[in-house]
């Protein structure tokens, strides 16, 4: 009886067994059928339209957009080859501009960007598409718009010189803009991370573990210049020499001991001895000056005794041996290297999810030495998703994701082309009403009964509740188009993958951006749409080894409405 009386809340919800009415079938999709035969249509004349095209060509050189003028000639060139005297000086004279010269093509996109910040727009296309040739060109690699996918492998060492932070995981490096956290280059090497040695920023000495005593020589000599002992059993293998290669600091399980490598004596030491939430201290490194130290500090986490333990990073004066900030990355991470910047007043740490609980949450993070305070971060950026389901008439997608895997912290995030992104509380699978008006979702909190909601599409608003698994809506119509969370090939973390159901053709790929209200989807072809700052903040313009702005690459690769052409069957997206 009470089942019926929900079913007068919801006139649209499937009926219940033994309420009085038969089960309604769920609705069949909808099948898109062929249009009767008409008069055939005349194709349009190739002539025409490449007329068309250069009919364009000039305003592109006036906006500096040179590439895409001389793929425009080229396009029209190919439709209507009798036409190529009438678009050949210009073609010739962009062509020339884009391929001749020894400028450096680096230093003419820092002009770009300049230029831009200035307003002068045409003149900063035209010294992006220079600058992107000359590089192409140099590098022997197309410009590509790339979306890093975040931190992939964890961070083993940290190191911040000038205004870039070079950051290795496993056998790639990447070199970031110490300002903007942007990468700059990448490379691949191997960087050896050894806790049983470290050797001075200029190669001269070597510090080696033998037991508890740590050994230090010339590097080209061998030749033993110090020898300093720990008590015994008290060493875990931390080494980090101070810039000047001066001091040494050695890591015990509670403490951090700075010796004077010349004289073989201790001048000073951080401690945490006697303190039961304390694990042990696993990295350590100076500041540039030589007065503080940097430390990652595994301890039981919340305070408790018996809990696991976390890894977080302090910052130690030497003088008073006091700790003078804390930070961590947030609770489910462990802090795993740590190093200053050039002028001591910012860390940057590499963050890792514990093994059992965020294990893929990898973070490098800027810090404020003196308070602790986040100043920057870069974090995996896409989300997890779990399901995805496509609106009525394929106007727009609901996803559902979450950060922490709890039901309560569940999101459907729903974007449209005439709304972008909205963000809900639930989780999926979402099934709409026919006409898109009102969705269903799952819910669970401690404020209400958990259960399916049917929610008003266009402002969130909760219509009512409902207890068990019963089905609302009918299923979407996939005559067309079928949307799957899957891993795109080579790629990582999980994005949605629109593809054509007819022939199962990869059309693009959809991403959420974590800690925004923010998404980009991308083509296979390169294309990219952009929805929010928040991908903005993610996409690199790239050549070869070398990463600018995201606007550099924009005016060639970024199509506004992408999402949208493509769910309208639209091909042409990729036209010049």
């Amino acid at each position: 009886m009470v089942a019926c009386r929900m079913l007068l809340l919801l006139p649209l919800v499937v009926s219940p067994a033994g309420c009085g009415s038969p089960p309604t079938s769920p609705a069949r999709p909808r099948v898109v059928t062929a249009p009767p035969p008409s008069a055939a249509v005349p194709s349009p004349d190739p002539c025409a339209i490449a007329s068309k095209q250069r009919a364009r060509v000039a305003g592109l050189l006036e906006q500096g957009r040179l590439d895409r003028a001389v793929r425009v000639i080229r396009r029209a060139d190919a439709l209507c080859p009798a036409g190529q005297p009438e678009s050949a000086a210009a073609l010739s004279a962009a062509t020339a501009e884009l391929d001749a010269g020894k400028e450096d093509g680096a230093k003419l996109i820092e002009a770009g960007l300049a230029a831009k910040r200035q307003g002068r727009h045409g003149e900063a296309q035209r010294l992006f598409d220079r600058g992107l040739a000359r590089l192409a060109k140099a590098a022997g690699a197309s410009p590509v718009l790339e979306f890093p996918d975040g931190l992939t492998q964890p961070v083993s060492h940290l190191a911040w010189s000038d205004n870039e932070i070079a950051l290795t995981q496993g056998q790639l490096t990447t070199v970031v803009d110490a300002s903007t956290l942007r990468p700059r280059s990448r490379r691949a090497s191997k960087v050896e991370q050894e806790s049983q040695s470290a050797s001075t920023l200029d190669g001269t000495r070597l510090a080696t573990v033998d037991g508890n005593t740590v050994r230090v020589t010339s590097a080209s000599t061998g030749k033993e210049l110090s020898k300093l002992v720990l008590p015994k059993d008290d060493y875990l293998g931390l080494l980090a020499f101070s810039l000047d290669g001066s001091k040494l600091a050695i890591g015990a399980r509670a403490a951090i001991h700075v010796w004077d490598v010349v004289k073989g004596r201790e001048v000073g030491k951080v401690s945490r001895e006697g303190d039961r939430f304390l694990c042990q201290f696993s990295s350590v490194a100076f500041s540039p000056d030589g007065r503080k130290l940097v430390t990652v500090e595994e301890e039981k986490h919340g305070g408790s005794a018996t809990a696991p333990c976390w890894a977080v990073a302090g910052v130690w004066e030497l003088s008073t041996r006091t700790r003078v900030a804390r930070f961590q990355a947030d609770f489910a991470t462990n802090v795993v290297s740590v190093a200053f910047s050039p002028d001591g007043s910012k860390v940057v740490s590499a963050s890792q999810g514990d093994a059992s609980f965020h294990a893929d949450e990898l973070t490098v993070n800027v810090w404020d030495a003196s308070t602790g305070k986040e100043l920057d971060a870069i974090r995996r950026h896409s989300l997890p998703l779990d399901s995805v389901s496509v609106f009525p008439q394929g106007t727009g997608l609901a996803l559902s994701a979450s950060d922490t895997g709890g039901c309560a912290e569940h999101k459907v995030f729903l974007w449209s082309a005439a709304r972008g992104i909205s963000e809900l509380h639930g989780r999926g699978p979402v099934e709409f009403s026919a006409d898109g008006s009102k969705l269903q979702l799952r819910r669970c909190s401690l404020a209400a009964p958990d259960g399916l909601a049917l929610v008003e599409t266009a402002t969130g608003r909760e219509l009512a509740r409902l207890m068990g698994d019963w089905h609302v809506f009918s299923p979407v119509d996939e005559s067309v188009l079928t949307w799957s969370a899957a891993l795109e090939p080579g790629k990582s973390p999980r994005g949605v993958m629109l593809t054509r159901k007819a022939d199962k053709a990869h059309l693009a790929t959809f991403r959420l951006v974590s800690g925004s209200k923010a998404a980009y989807a991308t083509t296979p072809d390169g294309y990219a749409e952009l929805m929010g700052e928040g991908a903005r903040k993610v996409a690199v313009c790239r050549v070869g080894q070398l990463s600018f702005p995201v606007e550099v690459c924009e005016e060639r690769f970024v199509v506004p409405g992408l999402l949208a052409r493509i769910l309208a069957g639209d091909a042409g997206y990729a036209e010049p």
